[in-house]
């Protein structure tokens, strides 16, 4: 019995990691001001609260270096943590995030940090200034499974896409 159970387990493991990947893509969301946790297809959610809110509102940028084109973003208004002004989402171990990303500043680059559920930093990314009209797209490999959130380590980041791929 023991043995059966270990197996079922294994197998729901791994059917729970086989369905991690996914995306969240700004244009493909409502505009609006969010101020608790709202979920997202594919495991993915926007964290605001009422003191800091996070919006989904219209934007005209430059298509991104890779000919993505944004007409929406997410936008942290500021500096967030694991709880508001945040994106979480799945990852299994091995699996490929990209980020889309700018500053919510026209002349300042900002950082983006990718944590996970434990408020630990995984890893981070720099977005350059929209005014310099060039997107940061930043990829890195997960290297375990569970929850990670982007968030804003001073000043607001916008958000246009995170990707999850094996």
């Amino acid at each position: 019995m023991k043995k059966c159970m270990a197996v079922l387990a294994g197998f729901l493991f791994f059917m729970g990691a086989a369905f991690a990947e996914g995306y969240v893509n700004a244009n493909d969301l409502e505009v609006g001001s969010f101020t608790g946790k709202v979920e997202l297809e594919d495991g993915f959610a926007i964290y605001g609260s009422a003191e800091k809110p996070i919006t989904v509102d219209n934007t005209e940028i430059p298509p991104a270096p890779d000919g993505e084109v944004f007409t929406k973003r997410i936008n942290t208004k500021g500096a967030g943590n694991t709880s508001y002004r945040c994106v979480s989402f799945p990852v299994t171990a091995g699996e490929k995030v990209t980020v889309y990303a700018f500053s919510g500043n026209k002349t300042d680059t900002r950082t983006l940090i990718i944590a996970n559920e434990n408020g630990e930093q995984v890893t981070t990314m720099d977005c350059p200034p929209y005014g310099s009209g060039i997107m940061a797209i930043n990829s890195f490999k997960a290297t375990a499974s569970g929850t990670l959130y982007a968030y804003s380590k001073s000043g607001g980041i916008n958000i246009y896409c995170i990707k999850v791929e094996k």
